[in-house]
């Protein structure tokens, strides 16, 4: 529990940086640590920093232990949302393309809620 106290801790302090913030329209999810968002008039593939989440849908994986679960969890907290918004940097992307970020449903950390909920590391 105290690694989770400390996670929770530390995630909150990164999300908490000098990045823009951004009010983003949900175009459709992925699984539960990536999905895609309309930012500037543009669908945006966007990977959640700081969490990894079993895999549910990579091609030629098998569905990981509750890959499934964190992916309908993510998918329904974005879906149900009334306001989602990022904190990214916009030069910040992994090696496939995707812009990493932080990502807040009606104000909370949904990286937050994933670990707290067990469904992320």
């Amino acid at each position: 529990m105290k690694i989770i106290i400390s996670i929770l801790l530390i995630l909150s302090l990164f999300a908490c940086s000098d990045s823009d913030q951004v009010s983003v329209k949900l175009s459709k999810c992925t699984d539960g640590d990536t999905a895609h968002f309309i930012i500037d008039g543009k669908d945006t593939k966007v990977r959640f920093l700081a969490i990894d989440t079993p895999e549910s849908v990579k091609e030629n994986n098998i569905v990981e232990p509750f890959g499934k679960e964190a992916s309908e969890y993510t998918c329904k907290a974005l879906s149900d949302a009334n306001k989602i918004t990022i904190e990214y940097d916009k030069d910040k992307e992994d090696h496939y393309g995707r812009t990493l970020a932080w990502v807040f449903v009606d104000g909370s950390l949904l990286q937050e809620e994933l670990v707290r909920n067990g469904l992320a590391d």
